[in-house]
């Protein structure tokens, strides 16, 4: 059985976040083969874990490929090597127990219909679930205008008995515990994503071939993931218009979307709602600049095969 451990590293030195991932598989999984990939950090982390870490294999970019890109190369390299199970582990999340990856290679063994699993992430102070998985997790999905409960879950939770695991719609990609067959399906990340967005276009392409994401509440791990994010903020429209344009699991025709817009822009400016008529702009020269990216999104996630890797 061979598992691997992938950690993308970008100035992992705060807070020390390099040395808990890392060392904690060393305390806790032993039998992991663990591969960083390095964006270009400048803080020492690359020379730190050669010289702490000297089994651990490094790939040195020296620029950032951004999330999706820097994990290719290490599922690539798994892949190559006969990964049967490859860890992708953010560089600000670390095990805290003995046994969660042998208990993810014995759930997933025996659960193949989901082809992510994931244990629970929990806050670095380990007094809280992380806040965006506890909502997306408890709360499955919206239906309107209402929320679809995960009615399975907080039913056995009530009567305490929890199964091994249960079925999810988001699970962000700090801790995904992935077969290899999975992999050979669905190949690696959307290069159409630099960073953000990428995990949400993934789940889409897993849905899409009749998979399933999976959590397992009697596992956990630290996810030190509850700070502000600038980076997303400053682009959250954008990329939430990439993650719906390139959802695979809808119909969507990109000439259709852009005469719309038009259409909208020429409405809301006649009805004076230059608020409206803006969004309609900006989506607009969003297509427009992001139209061929799309198209060749869709059409490579709609196959099965190692795409992108």
């Amino acid at each position: 059985m061979k598992i691997f451990a992938i950690i993308v590293t970008y100035n992992g030195m705060r807070d020390e976040w390099i040395p808990k991932c890392i060392g904690s598989l060393r305390q806790y999984a032993e039998n992991v083969q663990v591969v960083a990939i390095d964006n270009g950090s400048a803080d020492g982390a690359v020379e730190f874990i050669k010289r702490e870490f000297p089994q651990v294999k490094v790939f040195e970019n020296g620029k950032n490929l951004g999330f999706g890109g820097a994990n290719n190369i290490g599922i690539r390299y798994a892949l190559e090597q006969g990964a049967d199970f490859v860890l992708l582990l953010n560089q600000d999340a670390w095990l805290i127990r003995q046994n969660t990856v042998n208990e993810l290679v014995r759930i997933c063994s025996e659960n193949p219909e989901f082809g992510i699993i994931s244990p629970v992430h929990l806050n670095k102070a380990q007094n809280s679930i992380e806040k965006l998985l506890l909502k997306r997790f408890v709360l499955l999905n919206k239906v309107g205008n209402w929320c679809e409960i995960n009615t399975e879950l907080v039913n056995d939770l009530y009567f305490k008995t929890l199964k091994d695991i249960y079925a999810t719609k988001y699970v962000n990609a700090a801790a995904w515990f992935i077969p290899r067959a999975t992999l050979e399906t669905l190949g690696g990340f959307d290069p159409t994503f630099f960073h953000y967005g990428e995990d949400d276009n993934y789940l889409n392409r897993l849905f899409y071939n009749g998979l399933q994401l999976g959590i397992c509440p009697k596992l956990s791990l630290v996810h030190d993931n509850e700070r502000p994010r600038p980076l997303y903020e400053s682009r959250e429209q954008e990329v939430l218009w990439l993650i719906e344009f390139t959802n695979i699991n809808k119909k969507i025709n990109i000439e259709k979307e852009i005469k719309n817009c038009r259409q909208k822009i020429f409405t809301n400016t006649l009805k004076m709602n230059k608020k409206r008529a803006n969004y309609w702009r900006e989506l607009l020269a969003f297509l427009q600049k992001n139209k061929a990216a799309i198209l060749e999104s869709r059409k490579t996630n709609m196959k099965k095969g190692k795409n992108w890797l």
